[in-house]
């Protein structure tokens, strides 16, 4: 199987939360081929780092997670964010922001995972808006927290 994950399932990987089994599970299968958009390196240190601004886990367990986040980033195939990218994120948030309220970093990593040069490529996320424009452009996806 071959994987595309979004930060909002990624860090299910390295926080437990739910969702977190299956993302553990489908990230430490050795016959799964697993991409992320460079964005994502970003946006699990930002989230991890929110998620211990808030008190969903602690300093000890922050620490822990970014520091298996970096050891991970060997398992991982990361696409760069380049100008075909940015341009097709530009258009998905001019055909699809009103209508599925597409963000910004949602927009690149949409881009990205489109411009992956394979037929079945899975989108993971845990973003149900994402996921249901994903669907619309005849994608498949699974989101970890419909489980």
């Amino acid at each position: 199987m071959i994987y595309f994950f979004d930060s909002s399932a990624l860090v299910k990987y390295y926080t437990n939360e739910k969702g977190s089994e299956q993302v553990t599970a489908i990230i430490q299968d050795p016959d799964t081929y697993l991409f992320i958009s460079q964005l994502a390196c970003i946006e699990i240190k930002s989230s991890l780092a929110t998620k211990c601004r808030t008190n969903q886990i602690n300093l000890q367990e922050w620490q822990s997670a970014m520091q298996a986040f970096e050891q991970s980033l060997t398992n991982f195939y990361i696409e760069p964010i380049s100008e075909a990218i940015c341009r097709s994120a530009e258009q998905l948030i001019q055909t699809f922001a009103v209508r599925y309220a597409l963000r910004t970093l949602d927009a690149i990593q949409l881009a990205t995972f489109r411009q992956l040069p394979y037929s079945t490529v899975i989108l993971a996320s845990a973003d149900e808006r994402l996921n249901g424009l994903a669907r619309e452009l005849a994608y498949i996806t699974w989101n970890p927290n419909a489980l």
